[in-house]
C-alpha cells in the first residue's frame, strides 16, 4: 500500500516531537549554552519563593511566583520547565491543522525551539500559555465561532486583572482590531486600525498621565544602559523632547521594529539572529494570512489578536529580547493563523480547479 509521507508526518505530529526533543536538550543543557541573563526572571521568582532575594518584590513577579506556590510547583524548578514546556507543545500541535504546508511546520518547529529557550523556567510568559489554551481550543472548533472573540477578550482580561496589567490595553485594542477586520470585511483594514490603536493610546495616555507614550518606555529601561543586556534596549528613534507628536512617531517606528527585526538580528548573538529570521518569516507568513481573514472569524480572531498584542509591545517592551520572550507564547496563536489560512488557499485552489 503506498504511504503518503506528507499525511504521515502530519497525523503523527513527528516533526513536533522532533522539536520538541531538541528543545528539551536545550533545557537540559541550557544553563551551559545560553548567558545568565536569560534566566534572570526565573531566578528572581524563584527567590521571591525561597524569601532569599533583597529587591523590592515587584507585584508583578510576586502574583507569578504565589501562583506556582499555590500549583506546589514553587520548589521544582525542573518539573515545571518539563510541564511547561509539554504544555508549549500542546498548544503547538492542537495549533496545527491536517492542511498545514511544510512551512507552516517549519514555523511551528521553530517555535518550539524558542520555547525551550524562553518558556523552561519560572516565568510570567509561561504563565500566558494556560490563558492562550482556552482561546486555541475555541479557535479549533467551527461551531464555536461566535464564542470565539469573547473567549479571547475574557482570557485576555483575566491575565490582566491577576498577573500583568497591560494586558488589559491589549484586550482593549484586540476589540478594535477585530471590529474593523470582521464587520469592515478587508484585511487593508488592519493598517490603518492599527494607527487607530496608537491614537487611542496616545489620547489615553495624556487624559491619564498628560505625558507622552515614550514616558512608559523611559521609566522601564532608566538604568539599564550598562546592563548585560543594555544593546538590546529599545531606544528612541526620534531623539527629542518628550511630546504627543514624537511619542506616536516613536511608537510607530517600534512596531515597525517588532514586526521586521533587523535590530534584533543586529543585537548580536546566535539566539537573536535566529529568533530575527523566524520573526521575519513569521511577519511575512501573517500577512499572508491577513488576507484569508474576510468571511473567517477564527482566523480573525487570531490575526486582530497577534496584531493588538505587537501595538502594545510596541508601547511598552523595555528592549528587543523582553519582546521575544513575551511573544514566544504566544506563536501558537500565530501558528494556527498560517495553519487556518493554508486550509484557505487549499479550499480555494481546489474550487479553482473544479471549475
Amino acid at each position: 500500500m503506498k504511504v503518503d509521507l506528507r499525511v504521515f508526518l502530519l497525523r503523527y505530529r513527528l516533526v513536533e516531537l522532533a522539536a520538541g526533543l531538541c528543545a528539551l536538550g536545550l533545557l537540559l543543557r541550557a544553563r551551559a549554552l545560553l548567558p545568565a541573563r536569560y534566566f534572570s526572571d526565573g531566578d528572581y521568582i524563584a527567590a521571591l519563593n525561597n524569601g532569599t532575594t533583597a529587591i523590592r518584590p515587584d507585584p508583578h513577579y510576586r502574583s507569578v511566583a504565589v501562583f506556582y506556590a499555590l500549583l506546589g510547583l514553587d520548589d521544582h524548578p525542573h518539573v515545571t520547565a518539563v510541564l511547561q514546556l509539554a504544555l508549549f507543545v500542546t498548544a503547538i500541535a492542537l495549533a496545527l491543522g491536517p492542511a498545514a504546508r511544510w512551512s507552516t511546520m517549519a514555523l511551528a518547529a521553530a517555535a518550539i525551539g524558542l520555547g525551550g529557550v524562553y518558556l523552561t523556567q519560572y516565568s510570567k510568559d509561561a504563565v500566558v500559555l494556560i490563558f492562550v489554551l482556552p482561546i486555541l481550543l475555541v479557535l479549533r472548533v467551527d461551531a464555536w465561532a461566535s464564542a470565539a472573540p469573547f473567549v479571547a477578550a475574557g482570557s485576555l482580561l483575566v491575565y490582566g486583572t491577576l498577573f500583568r496589567s497591560n494586558w488589559l490595553v491589549i484586550a482593549a485594542l484586540f476589540v478594535t482590531a477585530y471590529v474593523a477586520l470582521h464587520r469592515g470585511g478587508r484585511p487593508v483594514l488592519l493598517l490603518p486600525s492599527a494607527a487607530a490603536m496608537f491614537l487611542i493610546a496616545a489620547a489615553g495616555t495624556l487624559v491619564l498621565r498628560h505625558d507622552s507614550l515614550d514616558t512608559f518606555r523611559a521609566a522601564a529601561t532608566t538604568g539599564r544602559a550598562g546592563s548585560p543586556d543594555g544593546a538590546m534596549l529599545i531606544a528612541p528613534f526620534v531623539d527629542a523632547p518628550h511630546s504627543i507628536p514624537i511619542g506616536l512617531i516613536n511608537a510607530v517606528l517600534t512596531f515597525a521594529a517588532l514586526l521586521v527585526p533587523i535590530p534584533l538580528a543586529l543585537a548580536g548573538g546566535w539566539v537573536h539572529g535566529l529568533a530575527a529570521l523566524v520573526l521575519a518569516a513569521f511577519t511575512v507568513r501573517m500577512v499572508g494570512a491577513a488576507r484569508h481573514s474576510p468571511g473567517r472569524p477564527m482566523l480573525g480572531v487570531a490575526v486582530s489578536l497577534l496584531l493588538a498584542f505587537v501595538v502594545t509591545q510596541a508601547l511598552f517592551a523595555p528592549d528587543y529580547g523582553s519582546h521575544l520572550k513575551h511573544l514566544t507564547p504566544m506563536l501558537p496563536l500565530a501558528i494556527f493563523a498560517l495553519a487556518a489560512a493554508d486550509r484557505a488557499a487549499r479550499e480555494r485552489a481546489a474550487v479553482w480547479h473544479s471549475l
